[in-house]
This record gives structure tokens, sequence and C-alpha cells, in this order.
């Protein structure tokens, strides 16, 4: 592990908005990040609900049909908001109306964006808790971002015992025991964060150590710190949301080979 310097930093995270409807210093049409630089937007669901009618209707119909698969109602709203508010944001980038952002199923079901040939480049990494949406947005690809919520009711030590490995138990005894729970849900979201990035799966959480780094998140920084997943280098961070949660952001730093989220 080690830390990003000012010559070497590959992780600038700029909170753009955390609240909606945008701010005024938020203007309609927002710049691509530059470089380095990660966009991170996140935003309460709640927040959302006075303009149900306007993000439902900038969805596609195949996102439509989605949310009416869902059994319960709430979860059917929660997809268009937040599917909506990923349109808005990323319409903001490109400078086109929400409803025609060319967004795409890609590989292992996550969403992605398909640009002309002659536009920049942007990508974009998406997640959401039960109460929250966020959104990482950048000029390269290679880019992950989760958001979680701690739940005093998740069997954590199950969860621990089945999908981490065991270099990963051995740092997280050596934290506080009434720290423990809240560590968890932390290194959950750089675990998930580093696997949006890679381009891999769930199925791949335990072959995601990140052991080197837990000490040092456990110490409560949140600066960038470099770490390596099978022979892969990447630059993470993790810091609260709001709210209650925590949000993980991570970019590869040779981005070239990388799949895309």
């Amino acid at each position: 592990m080690t830390m990003a310097n000012e010559q070497d930093i590959m992780l600038v995270i700029r909170t753009i908005a955390t609240r909606y409807p945008f701010p005024d210093t938020v203007s309609a049409k927002t710049s691509i990040p530059e470089g380095r630089e990660i966009h991170e937007w996140t935003v309460l669901y709640r927040d959302l609900y006075d303009d149900y009618e306007t993000l439902s209707t900038i969805i596609s119909h195949d996102e439509r049909q989605i949310a009416s698969q869902f059994k319960k109602t709430t979860d059917a709203r929660d997809y268009s908001l937040r599917h909506g508010y990923l349109r808005l944001v990323l319409g903001r980038y490109l400078h086109i109306d929400p409803a025609l952002v060319p967004l795409v199923t890609g590989e292992n079901g996550k969403p992605g964006i398909r640009l002309p040939e002659d536009t920049p480049p942007l990508s974009f990494s998406f997640s959401h808790s039960r109460e929250m949406v966020a959104l990482a947005v950048a000029a390269r690809p290679g880019v992950g971002i989760d958001i979680v919520q701690p739940d005093e009711r998740y069997p954590v030590q199950e969860m621990m015992d089945y999908l981490w490995s065991p270099e990963e138990r051995t740092e997280m005894r050596k934290i506080p025991e009434e720290r423990q729970r809240e560590m968890f849900f932390k290194v959950w979201a750089l675990k998930e964060a580093l696997l949006k990035a890679w381009g891999g799966t769930a199925m791949m959480m335990r072959e995601t150590d990140i052991s080197e780094i837990i000490g040092f998140f456990a110490e409560g920084h949140q600066d960038p710190v470099r770490c390596r997943i099978s022979g892969h280098c990447f630059f993470v961070s993790v810091s609260p949301a709001g709210n209650g949660h925590y949000c993980a952001i991570a970019a590869c730093e040779r981005h070239n080979n990388m799949g895309r989220v």
C-alpha cells in the first residue's frame, strides 16, 4: 500500500451535488471531468419524490418495462427515480436531452454508455442503497463507486467468513470490536467499488483482497490510497456520504485495458 501524493495521484474526487434540485452553483451544463478528476454525485430518494413524474418520463421504454416488473410499487418508483436522475446528470455533461442519453446494458448487467466516436470520452459508475443514490462520472474508463448504509441486523460475521479472505479477517480482528461493524461496511463498499472499476462480479468478492489497506481506513483516513488487485493497481477512497452512509470510489491506475462499468 502506498499513499497517493500530488505527483502520482490518480483519484481526485470532486463533489458536484449532494442535493436535488441542483444548487444554483451547478449550471445546466456541467463540464466533463478533466484528466484524473472524478465527479461524485449523491442524492436521497426522498429529495426526488416531488419530481417523480418528470424523472419517470425521461427514462427509456426498456427502463419503464423493468420498473413495471417490480412487485413493490416503492421499488418500481425508486428504480424510475434513480434512472431518471442518472439520465438527468449525464445529459448535463453531454449537453443533450436526458431522454436521449445513449445508455446500454454492459457486461454483468451493469449500465453503461455508448457514445459516438467524435464525442469526448465519458464514463460513469452507479450505486444505490435503500435511501440514497450515488454516481461517479469521469473522462476515463475503469471507475467504480459504491454506497452503503450500515445495518445493525446484517450478519456481518457470517458474510466475512463466507466472502472475505483470511488476511482480511485477520486485519478486522485488529480493530476494536465496537468499531468492526462500521468498518465491515466501509470495506464492503471499497471491495464493490474495486470490482466495478475492475469489471468483475460479486462472485469475485473473495479474490478482491484489500487486507493491506483495511488498517489505513480503520484509522479514519479519507485520502486516496493505492492498492493492487490481481496485478492491477488502483486508487481507492471511502468517506461519509451523509445520512449514515459511506461512499467508496475506485479508479484503475492504468485503465486502457480495463472494462467499463
